[in-house]
């Protein structure tokens, strides 16, 4: 039986390493991804896209740590922390792109990932508040608190 704590741990040493080769083969070829703000990606080769141009070029020194993990037969549920700096350009939902912006940002999620028979994340769910990354950024004004 595969060890599901370890792929995962796997995923996150490669993010960590921004290793995009050893994070995509830890995917089905035809693995679908959830990102919140951006849809639904499908295909190895359009999950490494995105990890390539929403994290490892806009936030060159993020880094992910496990937080809490739960397996449920080929379910992996982990909350996470993570944390970088914006040095890049940041690609945005429409497609539009932000300048760097310098500022440090963090924040906390979760993701859920079904791993296949062999081992591959068939699908992965990520759920974070992107409101509080772009607020960060300054890229959204803050609301005004009573």
């Amino acid at each position: 039986m595969t060890d599901l704590k370890e792929l995962m741990r796997r995923g996150i040493e490669a993010y960590n390493a921004k290793d995009i080769g050893a994070l995509a083969s830890l995917y089905a070829h035809d693995a679908e991804l959830l990102w919140p703000g951006r849809g639904v990606f499908k295909g190895r080769s359009a999950i490494s896209s995105l990890y390539e141009e929403v994290d490892f070029k806009a936030f060159p020194d993020a880094k992910v740590s496990i937080d809490n993990q739960a397996i449920s037969g080929n379910l992996v549920i982990t909350e996470w922390s993570y944390g970088g700096t914006n040095t890049g350009q940041l690609t945005l939902a429409d497609g539009s792109t932000a300048p760097a912006t310098g500022k440090r940002v963090s924040g906390r999620g979760v993701n859920v990932a079904e791993y296949g028979e062999d081992g591959l994340i068939k699908s992965e769910r990520f759920y974070f508040d992107l409101m509080e990354l772009l607020v960060q950024l300054g890229l959204v004004p803050t609301a005004a608190r009573p």
